[in-house]
């Protein structure tokens, strides 16, 4: 999924968890609750779709960066793209 230059972050999220309650017959839309993990790996090194959820890349931070030595958000001077993929 790519949100590059979207900023109506919500909806790409919001289709997550509607698709997930659509799914998993007897959930309730308003009882599903959205996590994520970011991932230590690249665009290219994941060949096949999750079994639940989707793989966000091409992700821009406003004003912060993702450091992948640290696996921590950290706020220099200039914006960055993040590198890793994030599973929602």
């Amino acid at each position: 999924m790519m949100s590059r230059g979207c900023y109506a972050e919500n909806g790409p999220v919001s289709v997550c968890v509607q698709e997930t309650a659509r799914r998993r017959k007897g959930w309730s839309l308003d009882a599903v609750r959205l996590g994520s993990d970011v991932l230590r790996s690249y665009k290219d090194d994941i060949k096949t779709a999750p079994l639940e959820g989707v793989y966000v890349h091409g992700l821009v931070i406003d004003n912060a960066a993702w450091d992948t030595r640290t696996s921590r958000i950290t706020y220099p001077k200039q914006l960055l793209r993040v590198r890793t993929r994030i599973w929602l």
